[in-house]
């Protein structure tokens, strides 16, 4: 794909968030209706559902949708591949955290990301696969394992039903991998 069409993709991710159009998070089959705060690509901090401050919902909660029974937000977030903290689920802490709320709000997230999973404008002095103190490369594979990350920017243990969360079911197209990413928001510091 070339830079001008991915260029063009993030243009138009970036004028849905700045329009505050509804996004669908189809990965798990929640269908939920998702509106990202206006005009924002990337920022910090999270609410309690692990969605930029300032998100809105359809349904008033993410946890409520009237074609499914309600969600504890445990078993919301357990869905999405993250614990209470906004972290993978399966994350071990070596402290407690004594302020959970504080702890979201010093996330960092970004909507429209790259292939190696950081937000799409993000500049980079060499190939991130590359390391220029051993003067070795890896795959792409291996960079986003050592990062905890599965190809779609997902922890590596989120399973999807029908195997690609780029598949849309209605149209019977998956999105390319790229475009699909264009489109993706994620919390960016998990470690």
């Amino acid at each position: 794909m070339s830079h001008g069409l991915l260029f063009a993709m993030f243009l138009m991710a970036q004028a849905t968030i700045a329009r505050g159009e509804s996004l669908k998070d189809k990965r798990y089959g929640l269908e939920e209706e998702v509106v990202l705060p206006s005009g924002k690509s990337k920022g910090t901090g999270l609410n309690r559902f692990c969605h930029p401050q300032g998100t809105s919902y359809r349904y008033g909660s993410p946890l409520v949708h009237p074609k499914r029974t309600k969600l504890s937000r445990k078993s919301y977030l357990r869905m999405r591949g993250l614990n209470e903290l906004c972290d993978f689920y399966d994350k071990e802490y070596p402290n407690p955290i004594s302020d959970p709320k504080q702890y979201r709000a010093n996330k960092k997230w970004a909507f429209g990301l790259n292939i190696y999973c950081d937000a799409i404008d993000t500049v980079y002095a060499s190939v991130p696969t590359f390391d220029s103190r051993t003067g070795k490369g890896q795959t792409l594979e291996e960079y986003l394992k050592e990062k905890g990350l599965n190809r779609y920017c997902d922890h590596r243990g989120v399973y999807y039903a029908g195997g690609n969360p780029a598949f849309d079911p209605k149209t019977g197209i998956a999105l390319p991998i790229k475009e699909y990413l264009a489109r993706k928001y994620r919390v960016l510091n998990y470690k």
